[in-house]
């Protein structure tokens, strides 16, 4: 039975939330693989003759704690829970970045935003940075991307460089009113013109092996699901179903703001996963499935008024920055493993490569997180993870920060972000995941230490990209502009 038959909500179905029992710690912790065994498995699937075909899937502003599958008590994503169940959650997962263009080229081309250097809506990649699909064509990869945020996600920022086809003209931004703010359109759906576009390609791409890139926007801020995906998270009177919002202290009318704003957040969520259904199916329906690797993550996460402010920029929170990655392996090699190693949006690439046997070191600063040297279990497992996105587009300044063990630390910096120039907070992120209670003044040792790490590895990823210093720029035409405006990035 496929995705859609099995969970997804087709219009004129009656909707009822599934029932979700959480396992036993123990039972968890049982079906953790020791590190060799794991590796074992993976090598094992990837030895035969014919390569696995690749799928990644990027779902714009989705954060992880807003997914079924990470324990959120709404049913927002029975597709994606079941494509979790049938492969490897990784728990503890970080966007580089808080908006889209720097976190997708992290994604694909497994390096940070200060080693890219695409971290400003006016910049676009070098071409000669190494793209994945540039990456898996010696290996006889064909790739295709589809992408529904023009301008970020556009050919003008260099990220049609290696693809077979990429297409940016399928999706773009809906048409905004005169405050700025997107509005519904008929002649707009994102993720529907996606799938449509994805379903072609699949024929075009076949028999493989093909590298497939889908983005999907709708979940992105103004959240406007249609019906009936509108209507199928209300707010009152259902408090059992509704996740608790742990806010600052707010007055009323905030926290009827954030309920509402989450729930038709949630209502997005349930409409992509919709679509995913949708392609997962299409993908069965061809025979691919039991060939085929499957990576779904998203660029960023979203705020609502947790550190009083609404939506992903000028903050390097978790509620901006923790992200879903999910792995698919053929053959559903792993399911229903969950992993707690430190994993970044820069190991989507060597994850991708390492599940088409290429095993070899291609990244400085990502890693196969399926491999015996990067698994929670090894010695190497636990690994810092680096931030660095906009604080302030207009004043060109930046936040940096750095998760390592239990902690993340939170720096401003001078402006262009060269030199950190104080400390905005230190957080015991697996006791305190909302990051209120700043331990900065009462661990001083720690966060000089995770200050000058921060130091040199920035510094060195500098130095590596200074010959791309001088970056191309992006010009965009006023139809992009106003996109941009709507966006608040202009």
């Amino acid at each position: 039975m496929s995705f859609v038959d099995s969970m997804s909500l087709r219009p004129g179905q009656p909707f009822s939330l599934p029932r979700r029992r959480r396992e036993p710690r123990a039972a968890r912790a049982h079906r953790s693989l020791p590190a060799l065994w794991l590796a074992a498995l993976v090598l094992a699937g990837c030895t035969g003759d014919t390569p696995p075909n690749l799928v990644l899937i990027s779902i714009d502003t989705l954060r992880a704690d807003h997914l079924s599958a990470y324990g959120y008590p709404r049913a927002t994503s029975p597709n994606i829970d079941r494509l979790a169940s049938e492969g490897v959650v990784f728990e503890r997962a970080w966007s580089p970045a808080n908006w889209t263009l720097p976190a997708h080229v992290s994604m694909l081309t497994g390096l940070y935003p200060h080693e890219h250097r695409v971290e400003r809506f006016q910049e676009a990649l070098h071409k000669d940075v190494e793209t994945l699909p540039e990456a898996l064509a010696p290996f006889g990869y064909r790739s295709a991307g589809v992408v529904s945020t023009v301008p970020f996600l556009s050919r003008k920022h260099g990220l049609a460089q290696g693809w077979s086809i990429y297409d940016d003209e399928t999706a773009f931004p809906p048409p905004a009113d005169r405050l700025g703010r997107f509005i519904s359109s008929p002649d707009f759906v994102s993720s529907a013109l996606v799938h449509r576009r994805a379903v072609e390609l699949l024929d075009t791409l076949a028999p493989g092996p093909f590298f497939l890139f889908l983005h999907y926007f709708d979940v992105h801020a103004s959240y406007l699901p249609p019906p009936p995906y509108d209507r199928i998270f209300p707010t009152e009177p259902d408090r059992v179903r509704a996740p608790r919002l742990d806010l600052l202290e707010v007055d009323e009318a905030q926290r009827g703001e954030a309920e509402s704003r989450a729930r038709l957040y949630d209502g997005e969520i349930r409409w992509v996963d919709h679509w995913i259904g949708e392609l997962l199916a299409e993908i069965e329906r061809r025979g691919l499935a039991e060939n085929t690797a499957i990576v779904l993550t998203a660029d960023h996460g979203e705020e609502f008024f947790e550190h009083s402010r609404w939506e992903h920029h000028g903050n390097a929170y978790d509620t901006s920055l923790r992200v879903p990655l999910i792995v698919r392996l053929p053959g559903r090699r792993l399911a229903g493993r969950r992993s707690r190693a430190t994993a970044s949006l820069v190991d989507v690439p060597a994850i991708l490569l390492g599940a088409a046997g290429r095993t070899e070191p291609r990244y400085a600063s990502g890693r196969d997180l399926l491999s015996p040297a990067s698994s929670e279990n090894s010695p190497a497992g636990e690994r810092d993870i680096l931030i660095r996105t906009e604080r302030d587009f207009r004043s060109n300044l930046f936040l940096v920060g750095i998760v390592s063990g239990g902690y993340k630390a939170i720096f401003d910096t001078e402006p262009r972000g060269h030199a950190i120039s104080g400390l905005v907070g230190l957080f015991e992120i697996d006791r305190d995941p909302y990051e209120r209670r700043d331990l900065g003044k009462q661990l001083p040792e720690l966060v000089e230490s995770l200050r000058a790490r921060v130091d040199r590895d920035l510094a060195a990823g500098l130095r590596s990209s200074r010959r791309r210093k001088s970056l191309p720029v992006a010009d965009h035409d006023r139809k992009e502009e106003e996109s941009l405006r709507a966006l608040g990035y202009l």
